[in-house]
């Protein structure tokens, strides 16, 4: 019995190690098994100060707009102490997810939003709105090699939503 807890105190300190310096060291094995754990905590922060700097700016986003439940779940997360609310954009009368029911994204005349997507050309959202400013996309390290890029659009005037 005491061999059996050594062993397995002993395995479960190796996990947690490995876990909280994952994409710090480079592994063994052909491809990263956390590598789609990392990365996010830095795009939240990017994103953040994208939003504190048009704060400062004198032109705040009403809204960040997500075209996708991970990304909606991992920006609600990261951005919970800023001020700006995270939408979900309902492509459909139904909605797909639980984001999309509970914080879907509702149009306002003239309001000006922060669309992030993974997907270059913003999922099909840009063309629902007049006005259309692609911003710099952010890029971040995640994992051996790898790099998580989210696309930003500055968009306001909805035409259709």
């Amino acid at each position: 019995l005491r061999g059996s807890i050594i062993l397995h105190v002993a395995v479960a300190g190796m996990l947690a190690i490995g876990l909280a310096t994952a994409g710090s060291w480079k592994l063994p094995v052909k491809t990263d098994p956390v590598a789609r754990l990392l990365g996010w905590k830095d795009l939240g922060t990017g994103i953040s100060s994208v939003l504190s700097a048009a704060r400062l700016a004198q032109q705040p986003y009403r809204a960040v707009l997500t075209d996708e439940r991970l990304l909606t779940a991992t920006l609600i997360y990261y951005l919970r102490h800023d001020e700006t609310p995270v939408r979900a954009w309902r492509a459909t009368a139904k909605p797909r997810d639980h984001y999309e029911l509970t914080r879907p994204y509702r149009a306002a005349a003239g309001e000006r939003v922060l669309l992030v997507s993974q997907n270059a050309a913003g999922g099909g959202i840009p063309e629902r709105f007049a006005k259309v400013e692609r911003l710099p996309p952010l890029t971040v390290k995640a994992g051996q090699g790898g790099e998580r890029t989210l696309h930003l659009f500055a968009l306001s005037g909805v035409t259709g939503g």
